[in-house]
């Protein structure tokens, strides 16, 4: 029988692991960065300026999660750091996934005994956009696509890889097939619509099946994220006791209720109190039982923080 890793024994032993909040939008917003054209915030390690933004960011996370003692996930900034991305970038000379993991376990050891719960995860994206399912990668080409980028992740040293805000079965069938080449436990995380289907029109519980039933190595579980958790109690509640959902063990939610698509078209970042996401999340977990929780876009660690407080309390 194969061991489990770190991981997946902390994950077993605890009753809530918080993940960071909004990174990638919140650095994408700050006036002391600038993200490359085409890797997002993969490069901003190799700017001593940016890099001290990048880790106050990280850490303004990891000590919310460490006041309470609570495990907490964090992830390699490497969401668009894939093999074809790297190659037509000014960064060929350069290992960012490695480098990105490696400066986060560095981070993890800063924080002493507290570090074991410190979990890195090892950050993949979709091949197009996001919220554009159209754009998605057929089974066969996402495999090839995503392979060299998770075995990248995976010979770092993340704890586990993450794909994340994928908006298409096909595609998120070809990851997990990468990822599953590897020695390291994988999840995949979609975006859901409120009526439970993923991006491309595919029910969740579908797509999960589908999965689960052609991959070897199956995925240790599934997120939903970039969702708003009123979404995601209207569209999943009937399904609760369902053997499918008991495969999602995730999910980091929006402060806003509007749609993926509205979402990418505003120009101000909307939000909603901290103490309002809480209770919306405090009421998602009652409900399904989910192990981890955290933010997505419009999340701080002020909604990090109540979001502990009201677990602990």
């Amino acid at each position: 029988m194969k061991s489990l890793s770190h991981f997946e024994k902390v994950l077993n032993s605890s009753e809530l692991i918080l993940t960071e909040g909004s990174m990638f939008e919140k650095l994408r917003r700050s006036p002391n960065v600038k993200l490359d054209p085409r890797l997002a915030h993969a490069a901003l390690i190799y700017n001593s300026g940016a890099k001290a933004v990048l880790e106050e960011a990280y850490c303004s996370y990891i000590d919310v999660a460490k006041k309470f003692d609570i495990p907490i996930i964090i992830f390699s900034a490497t969401w668009r750091a894939n093999a074809e991305r790297i190659q037509t970038s000014s960064f060929t000379d350069k290992d960012l996934n490695g480098d990105n993991v490696k400066f986060l376990r560095e981070l993890k050891k800063s924080y002493g005994s507290y570090g074991d719960k410190i979990l890195i995860g090892g950050l993949m994206g979709c091949y197009g956009d996001a919220y554009i399912p159209s754009e998605a990668l057929d089974v066969k080409r996402a495999e090839k696509f995503h392979e060299p980028q998770a075995k990248a992740l995976a010979a770092s040293g993340a704890d586990f890889l993450f794909g994340s805000t994928l908006p298409s079965t096909e595609e998120a069938l070809g990851m997990a097939r990468a990822m599953s080449l590897t020695d390291r436990p994988y999840i995949l995380s979609f975006v859901t619509r409120p009526n439970g289907v993923v991006l491309d029109n595919v029910p969740l519980s579908q797509c999960i099946n589908r999965i689960d039933g052609q991959t070897k190595n199956l995925p240790l579980g599934y997120f939903v994220n970039c969702v708003h958790p009123s979404k995601f109690i209207s569209a999943f509640s009937g399904q609760r006791d369902a053997l499918w959902m008991k495969r999602v063990l995730g999910f980091q939610g929006n402060t806003s209720d509007k749609e993926p698509e509205e979402l990418a078209k505003l120009k101000e970042l909307e939000t909603t109190t901290p103490q309002v996401l809480a209770k919306d999340m405090m009421k998602l977990q009652s409900l399904f039982g989910l192990k981890v929780l955290g933010g997505c876009c419009g999340t701080d660690s002020k909604h990090i923080q109540c979001l502990a407080e009201s677990f602990c309390t």
